[in-house]
């Protein structure tokens, strides 16, 4: 078993694969959807650790992201 301290971790569905590589996107402080590349980790039931890419406390978008384009306003609602 492998110890992952401080890891990060994001619901896996927050995740797009392309052939380019994984993506999040993740909502700068004004707002703003930002396509950030990631480097994944391992899988744990729903979720993924993310090894490198995003910050501690970055918001990311979980739904709705196939709505999105890079560089684009977006409004934020909590997750229930």
């Amino acid at each position: 078993m492998d110890v992952r301290e401080n890891a990060i971790v994001v619901p896996s569905k927050s995740i797009v694969i392309e052939s380019g590589g994984a993506f999040i996107y993740v909502v700068r402080p004004d707002g703003i959807a930002e396509k950030r590349f990631i480097e994944l980790g391992p899988e744990i039931k729903n979720n993924t650790v993310v090894e490198r890419g995003i910050e501690k406390g970055e918001q990311i978008v979980v739904e709705g992201y196939h709505k999105l384009s890079h560089g684009v306003q977006v409004e934020t609602v909590p997750a229930n």
